[in-house]
């Protein structure tokens, strides 16, 4: 039998209680996206680890991060701007997705969670425009954005779907972020572009300057290595001029 608890340490239970919670959380999907910028908002916002999520077939490993010692599902709090970050280092196993879903959205209701921000990455293939992301809503959340929302025939798969798909059914508000992607390489970028809205949207000042710099490190990085291979191509052309 599959098993999923959400474990929350006794000295914040009860802190947990009698507020109006916003949460945030995301997966390393496209993009790494919504990995990003949960960790990235975690430690810029300060916020304090109370608890894990554990599951059956879930991968044993440990670490130590910037907020202390890490699991692979971990939740933290921002106690100061109400403010819940479920952060996912790997994506929930097929076996125990589901269950991790409904346990997600079980324990979110019972604290009283108001909204949550679930956050993705888009292929940038499905780009038109100028617009940096697309978005969606549950049928129970009210925010309308300026940006496209996602459009018809687009599809969102894994986890993310799964949370969707939970909360619309509980009738969570939830407002789907989706920025444009390279999917084959981590994109701080995108995240930069998430935090930004979520700034806007929750009247918050969380800076992006570090997820740039990263940003321009590896687009710089992917750009030398690019050239190096036309270079390459075009001395094997001369090459077999030769032959």
């Amino acid at each position: 039998m599959v098993m999923v608890k959400i474990l929350v340490k006794g000295e914040f239970r009860d802190s947990l209680k009698g507020r109006e919670w916003v949460t945030i959380t995301g997966f390393p999907g496209f993009g790494f996206t919504g990995y990003i910028t949960c960790r990235y908002i975690a430690v810029k916002l300060g916020a304090i680890k109370i608890g894990n999520i554990i599951a059956t077939g879930m991968p044993d490993f440990t670490f130590i991060d910037d907020y202390g010692l890490a699991s692979p599902h971990e939740i933290l709090a921002d106690f100061k701007n109400g403010i819940i970050i479920v952060i996912n280092h790997i994506n929930p196993k097929t076996m125990y997705r589901a269950k991790f879903s409904i346990k997600l959205a079980e324990w979110f209701k019972s604290i009283g969670v108001k909204e949550v921000f679930l956050i993705g990455g888009l292929d940038i293939r499905f780009k038109e425009g100028k617009g940096e992301l697309m978005w969606l809503t549950t049928s129970t959340c009210k925010r309308r954005l300026k940006e496209p929302r996602m459009e018809k025939g687009l599809y969102i798969v894994g986890p993310l779907a799964s949370l969707i798909t939970v909360f619309e059914s509980e009738g969570i508000p939830a407002l789907i972020l989706l920025p444009f992607v390279e999917p084959s390489r981590p994109e701080p970028r995108a995240a930069a572009i998430a935090i930004r809205k979520i700034n806007e949207l929750l009247n918050l000042n969380i800076p992006v300057s570090e997820l740039l710099e990263h940003a321009k490190v590896i687009e710089e990085t992917e750009s030398k290595l690019r050239e190096l291979e036309r270079k390459l191509q075009t001395e094997e052309r001369g090459m077999r001029t030769y032959i």
